[in-house]
């Protein structure tokens, strides 16, 4: 990335993963607010206001339809909630919380829940979302689709069903996929092991640089 001025030191952009080079850009300027979400394969939903929603002259959105979102607040949520909306999460039950002030700050009244199927509608994820003061929580835990899950899925950090329809889930910087039986769970495998792995500079090559 050049260090020029109009590029602020904070701003929203798209690149081809697993490369950064940024295709769009949108020069932020601060730390409130920005990114954005892709509504499909052509529509980013961004969240910036308005009088800084223009992109960089050379990093035009040239094959991408932008949609400013309506309502522009935080960084996490509720465009986090936006996206599991997206990637099928259903919503159980609603989060209900309240801010109790220095020091309690926030505390969980009920926490949110959510669902998400597997492919053949047999299996399902519940994820479960809290807080405590400024401690975010999320648990996971799975099982049949015709009853509540009744298997934890210990200290993980996320869980999902990938391309294959295979449970997967990651845990202490490593990948594990398991099989559901019944909604017990049989021993995991571990798929990929990235505790090792260290960020090091990659030149991107020509198809990661254009549109």
């Amino acid at each position: 990335m050049r260090k020029e001025n109009n590029y602020t030191y904070a701003w929203t952009a798209v690149s081809k993963p697993p490369y950064l080079t940024a295709l769009a850009l949108w020069p932020k300027g601060d730390c409130w607010h920005g990114g954005g979400l892709f509504e499909d394969a052509k529509t980013v939903l961004l969240n910036h206001r308005p009088e800084v929603a223009k992109a960089h002259p050379d990093h035009m959105p040239k094959k991408l339809r932008v949609r400013l979102k309506e309502h522009v607040f935080g960084e996490d949520d509720p465009l986090f909630s936006e996206r599991l909306d997206r990637d099928g999460w259903k919503l159980k039950q609603e989060w209900k919380m309240e801010n109790r002030g220095y020091p309690q700050l926030f505390h969980t009244l009920q926490p949110e829940i959510r669902h998400k199927l597997s492919r053949d509608k047999k299996f399902l994820i519940q994820l479960t979302r809290s807080i405590k003061r400024l401690d975010y929580s999320e648990e996971f835990s799975v099982g049949v689709a015709t009853s509540a899950p009744t298997k934890n899925i210990e200290r993980a950090s996320w869980a999902d069903w990938d391309q294959q329809g295979r449970f997967v889930f990651a845990r202490d910087g490593k990948v594990f996929s398991a099989f559901i039986v019944d909604g017990a769970e049989i021993p995991e495998r571990e798929l990929a092991d990235f505790n090792s792995s260290k960020p090091t500079a990659v030149s991107p090559p020509p198809w990661a640089m254009k549109w």
